[in-house]
């Protein structure tokens, strides 16, 4: 069977990772973005219309689809992008495929390497590191080759606009988001030339993937595979990012909360955000953002005096909430900081403090 081969294969030569479904059933999300996050090369799809596979295939979670013509009721182009016969032929095609991959750069940091310099970046930004964060960011693309003509000799901020040079040209630009649409400017004063994208989606690397590939084409270089190049990047990213979300939440410490549940329900206040409602959930506790519509949710222990805030719309960024104890027993104060390392800068729960609230502030809000 298709399957045993798979079993089968070198695990020096290959890494293979397996995902059942039942009959009828499809991916649930959280796999359906594990999958995807992979980036895998080649996904071979051994379901085929017995389970809702479908809508995974239809987003091209690989550079490869196979399936095999031996399956009831195999799924087709433009599904598959190629069927194998048995399992000797899939066995046969996955290694021409993996002969076809280029070597690997035994000096190239490995994921996990890449990962923790772009969070010593991220980090660096969000304190307020700016040139210190500017240099780690550009010390993670010099590792990428293929991003070489990307990195800027100098990238200034000036009322507004963005100061940079991209291939010897001045660059004059903005960008900004709002939730579900993005827009990026850049002008080539040398060119009397004016860009302008919008989009709406929250799929950044498609933005700066156009935004360079037009101005390579108004600098008079060729088509450099910009998207494809920024969406890798995004892809080993979140994968990373994945892996260390998982590794953190498979290994909690089993120990508290300190309190009972009832002693962390109150009103918390931030001087600039205003404030945050702890209260019981049944026999569990929750969170509201009078704020923030959907940022609501209920609160789950993690460990210690830290709980996983699981906010009611997806789009929102989960985080942890840590409740601190004073010397007399009670919280005296409550900080938050995201779950994952990529969430956007925009989600800058560490920013936040939050102390119990007078009576006269929580009436106030």
């Amino acid at each position: 069977m298709a399957a045993d081969a798979l079993a089968s294969l070198s695990r020096d030569r290959f890494a293979v990772d397996t995902v059942v479904m039942r009959k009828g059933d499809g991916p649930a999300s959280l796999e359906a973005r594990e999958i995807a996050v992979k980036d895998p090369d080649v996904l071979v799809d051994l379901c085929g219309l017995d389970a809702a596979v479908g809508m995974l295939l239809a987003q091209q979670p690989a550079r490869l689809r196979i399936t095999s013509s031996s399956l009831d009721a195999p799924n087709v182009a433009p599904l598959i992008d190629q069927v194998v016969a048995d399992p000797n032929d899939l066995v046969a095609t996955l290694a021409g495929v993996q002969a076809a991959l280029p070597a690997s750069d035994s000096a190239m940091p490995d994921a996990g390497e890449l990962d923790a310099l772009w969070r010593s970046a991220v980090e660096r930004h969000r304190s307020g590191d700016r040139d210190g964060a500017r240099e780690e960011y550009l010390r993670v693309l010099s590792l990428q080759p293929e991003f070489a003509a990307a990195q800027p000799h100098y990238d200034l901020y000036a009322l507004g606009w963005g100061l940079s040079d991209y291939r010897g040209a001045q660059v004059v630009g903005h960008d900004g988001a709002v939730l579900g649409s993005q827009v990026t400017v850049a002008l080539l004063p040398e060119k009397n030339v004016g860009i302008f994208i919008a989009s709406n989606s929250e799929d950044g690397e498609i933005i700066r993937g156009l935004l360079f590939e037009l101005l390579d084409h108004y600098l008079g270089y060729p088509q450099a595979q910009w998207p494809e190049k920024w969406h890798a990047f995004k892809v080993t990213r979140l994968n990373a990012a994945a892996k260390a979300v998982q590794t953190a939440e498979a290994k909690p410490v089993r120990i508290g909360p300190s309190l009972p549940l009832a002693n962390y329900v109150g009103d918390y206040a931030d001087p600039w955000y205003g404030t945050i409602k702890v209260r019981h959930a049944g026999k569990n506790l929750a969170i509201e953002f009078p704020h923030s519509t959907g940022m609501e949710g209920p609160l789950t222990h993690y460990q210690y005096d830290t709980f996983k805030m699981n906010p009611s719309l997806n789009w929102v960024e989960p985080a942890y909430v840590t409740f601190s104890i004073g010397a007399d027993g009670k919280v005296d104060r409550v900080t938050m900081k995201p779950v994952s390392p990529r969430a956007d800068f925009s989600w800058d729960y560490q920013d936040l403090l939050f102390t119990p609230a007078t009576s006269k502030a929580a009436n106030e809000e």
